[in-house]
């Protein structure tokens, strides 16, 4: 009797102490999560049924093994995986992780695991318009400007490496690899295009009601989230393209909701509006004083082929005060010999010289306006007179003036 009392009472003892030690952890738990933004977002989320909890569990997992990875992590691997999650870490603190950002933020957060656990530094690829290749620009300086990029096994989103700050999705490379499938137009590229969409559609965000694909990480000074008119026009221009070419209506519908954008003031939108002339479509919504001719002649090419597709009131009366804007200023951007990067600012260099001439004359062939041929016009023979094709296999270059 004695011994089998014993063996209770270790029994009741071990019991208490498992469920004080198991109290303890609990304890220990529920404080990490109320002093860690990223968790208490996640918690928000899940609490208020924005997100799910199937998700809010792969998101808190997703966080926790960044966190968990960096700790074994030495060098340069360690301080880019370190500044992935410190970027996440800022917007949650700030109040801007909402779920509607939740896919996109941990999606790139899991790339940047995936990549630095086993890899150093991505090399430099291409980034070099399609006009500005196999130029020599003389006598101006040879400077070659490369980016990063890669995308990962089984998935078309498209990642840059910005040192500093690890691996960060690339909206419009993403969509602009879409539109480059688009063009090949072969059904197998065709399928991969839609296939890249798709798997972007989960990750656009809200802002302020507008839909759009954000920028995740720190730039120009300016805090995420924060968005580009460039690439929502990029995005405008895929989505419009697919839904023929795959018979995707609700592509459109997206596209439309895209557009919406462009009818807002920044710093939620692009929209600037140029008294008594009409808008100007901004590269950056955190930067309105920065008037860049590539974004509003990008903007206006997309708005012109959704109006054309679906005749929507709004996205007509966009690109109709668009291009009286820019028949009205885009002048200003033409020295005579090379062109303006932005309105003001110092000259572009060959790539964006290139980009000018590229999208002027798709926009002089979509319009017929004559300030826009003229300028496609100049621009086109600024690079032939300064910046003549080599022979094949000649070193390429980006000159910077």
């Amino acid at each position: 009797m004695r011994a089998r009392r014993l063996v209770v009472w270790i029994a009741l003892a071990f019991m208490v102490g498992g469920g004080l030690a198991g109290a303890g952890l609990a304890h220990a738990h529920a404080a990490r999560r109320s002093s860690d933004p990223v968790l208490r977002a996640i918690g928000r989320a899940a609490a208020s049924t924005a997100v799910g909890q199937a998700r809010a569990a792969a998101y808190r997992e997703t966080y926790t093994a960044a966190v968990g990875e960096v700790a074994r992590l030495h060098g340069l691997r360690a301080r880019e995986l370190r500044s992935a999650i410190a970027i996440v870490r800022g917007i949650a603190a700030r109040g801007s992780l909402s779920p509607s950002r939740m896919a996109l933020v941990f999606l790139t957060l899991q790339r940047n695991v995936q990549w630095w656990a086993s890899r150093g530094a991505p090399s430099p690829g291409s980034g070099v318009e399609p006009a500005a290749q196999g130029r020599v620009c003389k006598p101006l300086s040879s400077v070659r400007a490369r980016a990063a990029n890669l995308t990962f096994s089984g998935s078309g989103i498209v990642y840059e490496y910005y040192p500093g700050m690890g691996l960060q999705l690339q909206v419009n490379a993403t969509f602009g690899s879409v539109n480059a499938l688009l063009t090949e137009g072969s059904p197998g590229s065709v399928a991969r295009a839609g296939a890249i969409l798709d798997e972007m559609l989960p990750l656009a965000s809200h802002r302020q009601g507008r839909l759009a694909w954000e920028y995740e990480f720190p730039f120009e000074g300016a805090l995420p989230p924060w968005t580009s008119g460039l690439s929502q026009a990029t995005a405008i221009e895929a989505l419009t393209r697919a839904a023929t070419k795959l018979g995707r209506p609700d592509y459109l519908s997206v596209a439309l909701r895209l557009a919406r954008l462009f009818a807002t003031p920044p710093p939620t939108g692009v929209r600037l509006r140029l008294r008594g002339v009409g808008d100007w479509f901004l590269l950056y919504s955190f930067a309105p004083g920065q008037v860049v001719l590539n974004a509003d002649l990008d903007a206006l090419i997309a708005l012109h082929d959704l109006r054309v597709a679906t005749n929507a009131p709004l996205v007509t009366a966009l690109e109709r005060s668009g291009l009286r804007a820019l028949e009205r200023n885009i002048g200003r951007f033409n020295t005579g010999s090379w062109s303006l990067y932005a309105e003001g600012g110092p000259l572009a260099d060959l790539n964006y010289q290139a980009l000018n001439f590229e999208l002027a004359q798709k926009l002089c062939q979509r319009t017929g306006i004559a300030a826009v041929c003229r300028a496609a016009t100049s621009f086109q023979r600024e690079l032939n007179v300064r910046c003549p094709l080599v022979k094949h296999g000649a070193n390429q270059a980006d000159a910077r003036h």
